[in-house]
């Protein structure tokens, strides 16, 4: 009976530690553990999973709700900067990241675990461009790449390499343009990598003060100096007249450069 007794204890020992190192392999896998869960949506490599297309297709409701939200920016996993190269330009509402010095050919590094998204060229400006989905949610795009060396579903460890350095699309000349994005929407950099060290101080971090004028951008122009409201509706597609309802204008409206007026 000892014995009959001592080999069941065993069996169930033997079944929880595998069901342990399951639950460990998972919880490594998807960047999330008991803490973090109620911050990483559980769908992040499911939700508007679009292979086809630079931007995943989050809607104008589902964005509008970022800056309520709170996320870890992969605490489970490791950072690395995505290229060893200076960084040559900040991030600005006009352009959405870092612009990172590199030599053509030079291997282009996944800043984190993750999985592809997109892979190919695309003929508005970024070139060829890798763009890998963590497990946070977050999104880091690769554009100007000389070539791609990853598919769409692959997962990539940190420190991988997903393609190598050029200068295709709109680029002067060989450079990284190194974007975050969280449902499409540009994050600042600059709130989240301490540049001097290379690191992330900050894991657990309201969107809201990552974004900086992303939200505005998508639905707002920022009035410049020498600005007209018939420059303004050429470059955004639309007319004057209808940018005057848009924001309830009166007809002795007075453009103030630094101030936002909406375009969507």
């Amino acid at each position: 009976m000892k014995k009959i007794l001592a080999q069941i204890l065993f069996t169930v020992l033997l079944f929880s530690s595998f069901t342990m190192i399951a639950e460990t392999k998972i919880i490594a896998d998807t960047t999330e553990n008991e803490e973090d869960s109620i911050y990483i949506d559980n769908n992040s490599y499911k939700l508007h999973w679009n292979t086809a297309s630079l931007y995943a297709g989050w809607k104008s409701s589902e964005k509008a709700t970022i800056n309520s939200e709170v996320i870890y920016i992969d605490t489970l996993t490791k950072f690395t900067m995505p290229v060893p190269g200076k960084k040559t330009s900040e991030y600005s509402r006009l352009h959405t990241g870092w612009d990172l010095n590199l030599k053509q050919g030079e291997p282009v590094k996944s800043a984190f675990d993750g999985r592809v998204r997109f892979a190919g060229f695309n003929n508005g400006g970024y070139g060829n461009i890798v763009i890998v989905r963590h497990a946070s949610g977050i999104e880091t795009w690769y554009a100007h790449l000389s070539s791609t060396s990853v598919v769409p579903g692959q997962r990539v460890k940190c420190g991988e390499t997903i393609g190598l350095g050029g200068s295709t699309g709109r680029s002067t000349g060989p450079h990284l343009h190194w974007e975050m994005r969280y449902k499409d929407v540009p994050l600042d950099l600059a709130k989240i990598i301490n540049y001097a060290n290379k690191t992330i101080p900050k894991r657990k971090i309201r969107v809201k003060d990552l974004t900086g004028d992303g939200m505005l951008a998508l639905t707002h122009h920022k009035i410049a100096d020498g600005d007209t409201m018939e420059s303004i509706a050429a470059k955004h597609n639309s007319t004057p007249e209808r940018l005057i309802r848009l924001n309830g204008l009166a007809t002795n409206y007075v453009l103030i450069p630094g101030k936002h007026i909406r375009v969507k």
